[in-house]
């Protein structure tokens, strides 16, 4: 989504906004003014610095002129000055343009962006005096439905808007959408956060994504969620947890140059307390001082021991956890409510966001830890 500024005479934009701009926009920008010898000119760059150096003079000098102004995010046609904003319709006549205009056919050779194609196919077929006849006004603002255009006219000094009120104002100056202006935090269950402009998995805009805005995430759609999330989760699947023996790890530790992985906070901390070089294995009670890969010699013991387990409670209830994809006892997994939907995850995600201040720490999620804690002690006797 551009954005496309009608900056009228006498009025002044300040750097920082189109600064703000360009951040949203940064697919190339451009402005068009009226020079003291009455001639339409236009500036264009792909970089901010250049565009501002340009466009100060011209805003200090030319304070009678009117202006347009434009930030592109490209969409249709290549990316350089060639589609950059504004465009001549003749010497007269130059305009700016924010949206997608769905009736006009792609260009073929996929250079030439919609606007282009809307200026050669439609505007300069126009009769001469078309700015100012408020029947084609209507027609062309049919035509381009949510689109909105500005368009100066050097003969009469005047910016002539198309869908005006699908647009703003603000101090005396028109903008196409507000999208530019920096994104407030929000507040939740979760501390606070704020949003990025773009997908965190597919990289594409999000500023005014539907999905994004309606459930507060940095996403464009659930399925790149899932996607980002299990990426995620399957990057601590790569070593059991020295504690415990489970597949899933996330929390790293180094110790006399040793790496030490676990599955929660609760076992680094277990392990850390307890003498971890003079143990015995869970399953054979081999000594393991020295050892350092858990409570186990080997994966065979670890196998063993957890077959036992399941044997021994047949009955055993698991359920699975939302965030770490594991299948956990029942006794393990807690509730946890993520604006309008409610996950149950297992004990060990929790106390990793509680640790990792994904999640804040209430009297209630303490109260709920400890509870837990204390069932899988119990079971575990």
């Amino acid at each position: 989504m551009c954005v496309a500024i009608a900056r009228p005479a006498g009025k002044v934009i300040d750097k920082e906004t189109l600064q703000h701009c360009f951040t949203q926009n940064p697919d190339g920008c451009g402005f068009a003014y009226i020079n003291s010898a009455g001639e339409l000119r236009i500036h264009k760059s792909m970089e901010f610095d250049a565009f501002y150096a340009e466009f100060e003079p011209v805003q200090l000098e030319r304070p009678d002129s009117p202006m347009l102004i434009h930030f592109r995010i490209k969409t249709h046609g290549t990316k350089d000055l060639f589609n950059c904003h504004p465009f001549k319709v003749d010497e007269n006549i130059a305009f700016i343009h924010n949206g997608v205009i769905s009736k006009i056919d792609d260009c073929p050779d996929k250079i030439r962006s919609d606007t282009q194609m809307f200026n050669e196919l439609v505007l300069q077929k126009l009769p001469d005096g078309w700015t100012g006849n408020e029947a084609i006004k209507l027609m062309i603002e049919e035509y381009i439905g949510f689109s909105k255009l500005a368009v100066l006219d050097k003969r009469s000094r005047e910016i002539t808007l198309f869908n005006e009120t699908k647009g703003s104002w603000k101090d005396g100056i028109w903008y196409s959408n507000l999208l530019w202006e920096p994104r407030t935090t929000h507040q939740g269950y979760y501390k606070t956060y704020t949003h990025t402009d773009r997908c965190l998995q597919c990289d594409n805009w999000i500023r005014n994504n539907v999905y994004a805005n309606v459930n507060n995430v940095n996403f464009c759609s659930a399925n790149c969620k899932d996607i980002y999330r299990n990426k995620w989760v399957n990057s601590y699947k790569k070593h059991p947890c020295d504690y415990c023996g489970k597949d899933n790890t996330h929390i790293t530790l180094y110790r006399d140059k040793v790496e030490f992985h676990y599955c929660s906070q609760y076992c680094k901390e277990k392990h850390l307390s307890a003498d971890a070089n003079s143990f015995e294995c869970l399953h054979c009670g081999n000594d393991l001082t020295g050892h350092v890969l858990g409570n186990f010699c080997n994966a065979f013991c670890r196998s063993q021991y957890e077959t036992k387990q399941i044997e021994h409670k047949p009955t055993l209830l698991t359920v699975e956890c939302k965030w770490c994809n594991e299948w956990c006892a029942e006794v393990e997994m807690v509730e946890v409510v993520e604006e309008h939907y409610t996950h149950t995850i297992c004990i060990d995600c929790l106390e990793y966001a509680v640790a990792h201040d994904v999640v804040v720490e209430t009297e209630e999620i303490k109260s709920t830890i400890e509870s837990v804690r204390a069932k899988i002690n119990k079971q575990a006797c």
